[in-house]
C-alpha cells in the first residue's frame, strides 16, 4: 500500500477529521485536541478574560474543514445515530433537546446525559424518601452549589467529554450557575466540544452566526456549521433553512 493510500484510511478512521462513526482519532486530531483542552483549561484556571475574538475562537476549529464542499455529498447519506440512549430507561435521545418532547439533563458527575422523565422520577422517589439525594445512574451525590456543579464539569472537561465543553459553553451563553454571561469563553467552549465531535456545538455556531447572536451575521459560517452538524445527525439542522 503506497503512503497516499495510508493516509486516506486513516482519515476515514479518525472520529474527527474523516466525520467517522469510530471513536478513534487520527495523531493529528489527537494533538490538536490535547493541546486546544490545555489551553482552554488553563485559561479557567486564570484571572484574566479570554482574549481571543469570537470570530478568532470559531475560525481556528482545527479538526474540521469547513470549506469543503465535497461534505455536500455526505448530506445525503444516512446520519450516525446519537452515541447513548437514556442510561437509566433505553429511551433513544435525540441530539435536539426537548425534541418529540424528550427533554434532556446531562450529569456531569458520570457524563451521562439521562432523559428528563428519569431525572423527574428520582426527584420524585427523592422527596419521599425512598433514595438518597444522588445521581439516578452513577450513585453520586447530588452537587449542594452551582461552584460543584462547574467543578464536576470541568473535570470531565479534562476527560475530553465534548458534551462537557458544550454544557460549559451554554452556562456562560446563558449565566446558568451563578456564572456571569461572557461570550468569548462560550465560543471557545463551543470550539473545544466542536473539535471533539459535537454537532451541538456546531448547531450553537450555526444559530449564532444565522441570527446575529454574539456576533455579526455570516450567511457562510451559518451554512457551513449546519451542514456540519446535519452530517453528524442534528435533527433541526437537518431540517433547517435559511
Amino acid at each position: 500500500m503506497s503512503s497516499s493510500d495510508s493516509s486516506s484510511v486513516h482519515k476515514e478512521e479518525c472520529g474527527l477529521c474523516g466525520w467517522g462513526q469510530t471513536s478513534k482519532m487520527c495523531t493529528s486530531c489527537a494533538q490538536k485536541v490535547e493541546q486546544a483542552n490545555t489551553d482552554s483549561l488553563d485559561s479557567y484556571n486564570t484571572s484574566g478574560s479570554v482574549v481571543s475574538s469570537v470570530d478568532a475562537v470559531t475560525d481556528s476549529l482545527g479538526c474540521v474543514d469547513l470549506s469543503n464542499d465535497n461534505d455536500d455529498d455526505k448530506l445525503f447519506q444516512d446520519p450516525p445515530p446519537p452515541k447513548e440512549d437514556c442510561q437509566i430507561c433505553l429511551l433513544p435521545i435525540p441530539y435536539t433537546n426537548g425534541l418529540c418532547g424528550v427533554k434532556t439533563t446531562y450529569m456531569p458527575c458520570c457524563g451521562k446525559t439521562l432523559c428528563y422523565g428519569c431525572v423527574l422520577a428520582a426527584q420524585d422517589e427523592i422527596k419521599k424518601g425512598n433514595i438518597k439525594e444522588w445521581c439516578p445512574f452513577c450513585r453520586v451525590p447530588i452537587p449542594s452549589s452551582n461552584e460543584e456543579f462547574v467543578d464536576r464539569t470541568k473535570k470531565r472537561m479534562k476527560l475530553n467529554d465534548a458534551e462537557a465543553f458544550y454544557t460549559l459553553g451554554i452556562a456562560y451563553y446563558n449565566e446558568n450557575w451563578g456564572l456571569p454571561q461572557d461570550m468569548n469563553k462560550s465560543f471557545e467552549l463551543y470550539s473545544q466540544a466542536a473539535e471533539l465531535g459535537s454537532v451541538n456545538a456546531h448547531y450553537a455556531f450555526a444559530i449564532a452566526y444565522n441570527y446575529g447572536q454574539g456576533v455579526e451575521v455570516d450567511e457562510e459560517k451559518a451554512i457551513r456549521h449546519y451542514k456540519l452538524a446535519a452530517i453528524g445527525g442534528h435533527e433541526l439542522a437537518r431540517s433547517w433553512s435559511i
